[in-house]
């Protein structure tokens, strides 16, 4: 699976510090994810595109990747709550707006919010834990990483001029894990997993996932 964000250069910052355990113990994170749908593909209908109808799987929740990306930077889920809601500012057959819940392995817990109705479009992440705080807005596009008892805030820069560019390297390294055999970014099995979370988001249940270990 290609994961694109993950192969941006702000995604990529948050995962090393993480890893690295600049801010210590995650202890929780909140996620907005959001865009106005009709400025999406402004060059079709969006009507009828895949996302506005039922009959191709649309929807907001399938569209996300955040929940990817989560359990890539805060690792597996334990438990998760879902909703979502057909706000009507848009004439689509599909959910417009979702949030869920998460309660991770760790400890941690997260909060999703998605949907097509953000008039201006948003991607932020915040995530703590008891050494500091990682922000990150697409927007501001800078990461930035708060620690306690320091006077200014370690900064990277993770602007880029073409967003293309994270697609291009998404490309390169699928072809060359075909190529040389290398382990994916994303294996399909994870990809399953999160496709199940998706299907009981939809279905607005809470779930207990069992644990299963060396499969993440």
């Amino acid at each position: 699976m290609g994961s694109n964000w993950k192969f941006h250069p702000a995604f990529i910052r948050m995962k090393q510090w993480i890893d690295e355990g600049r801010i210590g113990k995650i202890t929780g994170a909140q996620v907005i994810a959001g865009q106005w749908l009709p400025d999406w593909h402004p060059w079709e209908d969006f009507t009828k595109s895949y996302s506005a109808r039922k009959d191709l799987g649309g929807g907001v929740i399938f569209d996300t990747h955040e929940l990817d990306y989560l359990t890539w930077l805060l690792g597996p889920v334990q438990t998760f709550v879902g909703l979502n809601g057909h706000s009507t500012a848009l004439p689509i057959e599909t959910e417009d707006v979702a949030a869920s819940l998460l309660r991770f392995r760790s400890g941690a817990i997260a909060t999703l919010l998605t949907d097509y109705i953000q008039r201006v479009s948003r991607r932020s992440y915040h995530i703590s834990g008891d050494q500091g705080t990682i922000e990150w807005d697409i927007h501001g596009g800078e990461v930035v990483l708060h620690l306690p008892k320091k006077p200014r805030a370690e900064v990277f820069d993770a602007h880029v001029e073409d967003l293309n560019q994270m697609y291009l390297e998404q490309s390169k390294t699928v072809l060359e894990a075909i190529r040389y055999g290398r382990p994916p970014v994303t294996p399909v099995s994870h990809m399953l997993k999160i496709l199940k979370m998706q299907i009981d988001w939809h279905k607005q249940t809470k779930v207990d996932y069992p644990a299963d270990p060396g499969s993440e």
